[in-house]
């Protein structure tokens, strides 16, 4: 019955998962080029280089996801 429940509240709590991942992941990048701002690298190289080393964006929400619930429960 637990498991149920928990599968309940993720279901509907989905939306706010994804709203809090997507806040985490901006500031993630936010801070990574505001540090490389004040490197005095330039902006657009920044950005560059903040997606460089940020990876695959898709990928780290694919990760997030499977903390959340486990695989086979989807």
């Amino acid at each position: 019955m637990r498991e149920l429940i928990r599968r309940l509240m993720h279901a509907l709590r989905r939306d706010r998962f994804e709203a809090d991942l997507a806040e985490e992941l901006e500031f993630h990048r936010a801070m990574k080029e505001r540090d490389f701002d004040q490197a005095g690298v330039e902006p657009r190289e920044a950005a560059f280089a903040v997606r460089r080393g940020l990876g695959n964006v898709d990928l780290a929400r694919e990760r997030a996801r499977d903390v959340w619930i486990a695989p086979w429960v989807r």
